[in-house]
């Protein structure tokens, strides 16, 4: 009777401790390039993750179609190594390494900007201490967006960032990832609604979420607006936020202002759905308050502040400065001089 418990047993943990030595974990991969792309398939298959094994065969289609160089495909071991050395989990982080190398590879600068991600990846993983971790595992849950469609932040039913026409650089300073763009549109969406800001460039650090930014233009966009715009100086924004305030800027408003630039501060935020309010952006408030408008009708100029809320335009003074309305006669004598109350 015992015996056959015995065997029993035997029978009964066989089995597990075979799939135990069968899935045992890699823990190192082949400086070889034909052994890698196999032990990693089954590194990939071992996770038991869709995800995971679904972008391990994009990678693997394009790593047998000869898309990285062979020092490329030296950082690509060297990376995966310290990746597993560090023990960071195979899904989503190691699932994402493998969507940024498939995604760098195929988007613009793809030799620049393989050497300076894995450059800043292994600056990364060589650090002692485990403080790195947060780091590295955002920069890899970033990239495979940055690469494929220039997000700067991608959240479902969330607020999303774009760079787009982007020329940039990746680098890690003052312990902060970086990305320096040199020049970019930056778009935000959000439910059928977008801003953009062209031509301007910047710095983004994704473990804060700030993007300081500096010099581009807004245009109005506004039915029988097509000429205002704004240019802009120094400014700065998180980007969970659904748009921005800019304390320096200079609005372009020819019809009103002939030959000159209004010093001022501008405004401009997403509305979703196109709800009530929409058409109150972008928002320019002068920051003279003695502006002159000739001939805001016949022979009437208004001398004040000035605020343009989308295509609505307001004038507005304070105590010490108070917007006036002047009226003229044919012989352009002034006649009625009235001033807010």
């Amino acid at each position: 009777g015992m015996m056959n418990y015995r065997r029993l047993f035997v029978l009964l943990i066989f089995p597990l401790l075979a799939s135990t030595i069968a899935a045992k974990d890699i823990n190192v991969f082949s400086g070889n390039t034909e052994a890698f792309i196999k032990e990693l398939a089954v590194f990939a298959k071992q996770s038991n993750n869709k995800a995971l094994i679904t972008a391990f065969h994009t990678f693997e289609q394009k790593y047998k179609n000869g898309l990285f160089s062979n020092p490329e495909v030296e950082r690509i071991i060297e990376t995966s190594n310290l990746l597993i050395k560090n023990k960071i989990k195979a899904n989503p982080f190691f699932k994402n390494y493998l969507l940024g190398l498939t995604h760098v590879k195929t988007a613009e600068h793809p030799n620049k900007h393989f050497e300076q991600w894995h450059t800043l990846l292994i600056q990364l993983l060589v650090k002692p201490g485990k403080a790195k971790l947060k780091v590295i595992k955002k920069l890899l849950a970033f990239s495979p967006g940055l690469f494929e469609q220039g997000a700067l932040r991608m959240k479902k039913g969330k607020v999303s960032w774009y760079a787009r026409n982007a020329n940039y650089d990746l680098s890690y300073q003052q312990e902060k990832i970086c990305i320096q763009f040199h020049s970019l549109d930056l778009v935000t969406h959000h439910r059928g609604d977008s801003l953009s800001i062209l031509a301007t460039k910047g710095t983004y650090c994704p473990l804060t979420n700030t993007w300081k930014g500096r010099g581009g233009k807004i245009q109005w966009n506004k039915p029988g607006m097509e000429e205002v715009y704004c240019l802009l100086g120094e400014y700065e924004t998180k980007l969970e936020k659904g748009g921005y305030e800019i304390a320096s800027a200079q609005l372009n408003f020819t019809k009103l202002f002939p030959g000159q630039l209004i010093e001022g501060t501008l405004q401009n935020k997403i509305v979703a759905n196109n709800r009530v309010g929409a058409e109150s952006y972008p928002r320019f408030t002068s920051k003279e308050k003695v502006l002159e408008i000739t001939e805001i009708a016949e022979r009437v100029n208004y001398r004040g502040g000035f605020r343009l809320h989308g295509n609505t335009y307001f004038g507005y003074g304070n105590a010490e400065q108070k917007a006036q309305i002047l009226i003229f006669d044919h012989s352009k004598k002034l006649i009625f001089q009235g001033k807010a109350v």
